[in-house]
Order: C-alpha cells, then sequence, then structure tokens
C-alpha cells in the first residue's frame, strides 16, 4: 500500500501509519480508499502493484540461506528457468555497457556489498514492523522501469543507512550514548571496517547487544573506575570503549577487564570488526582508559563522518 500511494499519490504518504501493524490493517486500506476516493478498478490495479513488488522483493531483497540451523549466511538470488528446470542464481547486476572481466569483478563486488548493506540493516532493525528500510527500496524499485540503472541500488542501500547515522547519530552530543547507541550505527562502521580492510566478516542476528570494552563497573582486582567528572565529552560510555557483540558474550565478559576479554581469540576473531580492533589496540588497561578509547573513538568518528556528511 506504500509502494501503491507513494508511486500514485504521493501528497498523501503521511496518511499511513508509519508503524506496520497488521491488527490496523483493514483500517488503513479504508481510509486511503475512502481519502483518494478510489474507485473500484483499484482492485486490479492494486495486484498489478502486489505482482510486481513480490517480484522485485524476490529478486532484489536478500533472504537467509538456512543451511543449517545456525546459519547466519544471506543470499540475493532470482529464479531463472533453463531446458530443465527453474534454478535459484545470484541476482543479476549488471549495465550493459559492463563487458568481459571488468564486468565480472564489477558484479561480484556490487552483489557482495548488496548483500553486506542488507544484512547490515536486517539484523540492525530486527522488528517486522520497523523494516522501514524495505519500504524504501520497493518503492525505488517499482519507480525503475529502467532495469539498465538497477546497479544504483548499491547506492540507493546505503544511503538509506547513511541517513540514519547521520540523522539520529552525527551529533557530538550523541557520541557518548553508551549501550543506547542505535545498533545501525556500530553496524555500519562494521560495514565500513570490512570494505576498508577486506576481512572475513558476516553479519548474525546473535550480535545483538552493546557492551563496554573497558566495563562500567570493573571487578574489585580492576584498576581504578571511571572517573564521571572527566570533561570533553570523553567518558566510559564514548564510542571509542563500546562494540555491539552477542548477549550470550555480554554475560560471559560482564566485568573483566580490557586485557582479559582480550585472550578470548575465538569470541574475539567471531566478533564485531570494531571489537577485533579494539583488541588490537589494548596493550595496557590503564593506557586504554585514560588515552587508547579516545584515539579509537576518533579513528571511528572520523569513519562515520567521512562517508556520512555529503548524504542529504
Amino acid at each position: 500500500l506504500k509502494v501503491f500511494v507513494a508511486t500514485e499519490f504521493n501528497e498523501y504518504f503521511s496518511a499511513i501509519p508509519e508503524l506496520l501493524d497488521d491488527k490496523k490493517l483493514l483500517k488503513t486500506f479504508t481510509n486511503i480508499i475512502d481519502k483518494l476516493k478510489l474507485d473500484k478498478e483499484f482492485s486490479l490495479k492494486f495486484i498489478k502493484y502486489l505482482l510486481k513488488c513480490r517480484f522485485l522483493f524476490d529478486k532484489y531483497i536478500i533472504k537467509r540461506e538456512y543451511k543449517n540451523d545456525d546459519s547466519n549466511g544471506w543470499s540475493l538470488k532470482e529464479l531463472k528457468c533453463n531446458n530443465k528446470k527453474p534454478q535459484y542464481f545470484n541476482t543479476e547486476l549488471k549495465n550493459k555497457w559492463e563487458k568481459s572481466n571488468k564486468y565480472k569483478e564489477r558484479k561480484e563486488s556490487r552483489h557482495t556489498n548488496i548483500i553486506m548493506l542488507q544484512s547490515c540493516l536486517r539484523v540492525s532493525y530486527i522488528s517486522q514492523k520497523s523494516m522501514h528500510w524495505i519500504t524504501k527500496l520497493l518503492i525505488w524499485l517499482y519507480g525503475d522501469n529502467n532495469r539498465g540503472i538497477i546497479s544504483n541500488l548499491e547506492t540507493e542501500t546505503e544511503n538509506f543507512i547513511k541517513k540514519e547515522v547521520k540523522e539520529n547519530y552525527l551529533d557530538p552530543n550523541n557520541y557518548y550514548l553508551g549501550v543506547s547507541t542505535q545498533h545501525i550505527v556500530l553496524n555500519y562502521l562494521d560495514y565500513l571496517l570490512w570494505k576498508r580492510d577486506k576481512c572475513d566478516f558476516t553479519f548474525r542476528f546473535q550480535n545483538n547487544s552493546v557492551e563496554h570494552w573497558y566495563p562500567q563497573h570493573p571487578s574489585q582486582d580492576m584498576l581504578p573506575v571511571w572517573d564521571e567528572k572527566e570533561g570533553d565529552n570523553f567518558c566510559r560510555d564514548h564510542i571509542g570503549n563500546i562494540c555491539i557483540i552477542s548477549r550470550e558474550v555480554n554475560s560471559k565478559f560482564s566485568n573483566l577487564a580490557p586485557t582479559s576479554k582480550q585472550k578470548n581469540v575465538n569470541i574475539i576473531n567471531n566478533g564485531s570488526l570494531k571489537m577485533r580492533i579494539m583488541a588490537k589496540e589494548t596493550i595496557d588497561d590503564a593506557l586504554w582508559r585514560v588515552e587508547g578509547y579516545k584515539k579509537h573513538g576518533r579513528e571511528m568518528l572520523k569513519l562515520l563522518e567521512a562517508n556520512c556528511q555529503n548524504i542529504t
């Protein structure tokens, strides 16, 4: 319905509730039909929208690969028919001008980047009521009648993330939100680090908890606690001292010192890329608490700002 209204009657788009609520679906349809004075031809037209949207959703929105119960794999595939039987292949994301080896390299890169960007969104907004990014992409895809420019899907997907980060985070007052930091901010950092460092990494639903690297409430045998009066916006809740991890790991790490967490090599290597960097940069607990997290925080903010500053 949102795709239909955005495409046909964009000025009434705000009349549809932002949150997706199946209990209010019939009421929402009734309000729109009455407000727009839609006639009997609406039903047939809307069915066509449903069909095309389903096609676009199947082809250009990522799905999970259920290879086993623990799988965190993602795929972007389309159904194709050959002489034997219908099969799924990686969604084609090429332009007519992309040829030979150059095209092959770009196709693979674009396909992987889109999977990473969309899985970044998928694990950040886990509630089905808040998956607005899918609606935005479907509206954009529906309006793209020229499949030759479908390669812009990568840019369109990342722009949604950039706007979310810029509008809801890139303000000095938000740099020390601690565990209240939005997951999309930390997940987008992981995407940028993955793209920059070309490392092995997959976004996982399990990583859904924000953890302080140097703990909020250190154990009694640890180094001194944070000075709550520390100035210039730097404190234990600064982005330089947090990362996103699983709740299980959060419970296991608890109030451990950074150097103690650092020793859990398997957990670190399977965790977020930001946490891997924090572990690598930790030399001494006291040094991290005084200066290490500040340096790391500045680097992370610089990376976010460099990628989001020009988005409008």
